[in-house]
């Protein structure tokens, strides 16, 4: 039995969730950094709510039709290579560099995750 993974399905259940993880992750990232800029712990509050909520739209227009547009292109490449099989490899693939983000976020900190970015800028 050949599981098919229809657009729906895969907004539904990589698409939304994914562009939410990778926003929550990024403005980790950003809050590690504001918190250095910003000493007013209001001002800070008032900017984190801000970037919030700029962030939900930006997720919502631009980063969650990239990443469906980069999902959906690399489900078909790895179907093409390999079938179904290689098309989940590519998902497992996606899921598990998000996995590491929050891993190094949550266990090691962000700010780590900050000065590996800086190191290689």
């Amino acid at each position: 039995m050949s599981v098919k993974l229809k657009k729906r399905q895969l907004r539904r259940y990589f698409i939304l969730p994914g562009s939410l993880l990778i926003l929550n992750a990024v403005e980790d990232l950003l809050i590690v950094k504001l918190q250095q800029l910003i000493l007013d712990p209001f001002l800070l509050t008032a900017v984190i709510m801000l970037m919030f909520l700029i962030g939900f739209s930006v997720v919502g227009f631009l980063v969650a039709p990239a990443v469906e547009m980069v999902i959906e292109k690399s489900y078909a490449h790895g179907k093409v290579w390999t079938g179904h099989l290689g098309a989940w490899a590519i998902l497992a693939g996606l899921c598990g560099g998000l996995y590491w983000v929050y891993y190094k976020i949550y266990i090691d900190g962000a700010a780590s995750l900050v000065q590996m970015i800086e190191a290689q800028l």
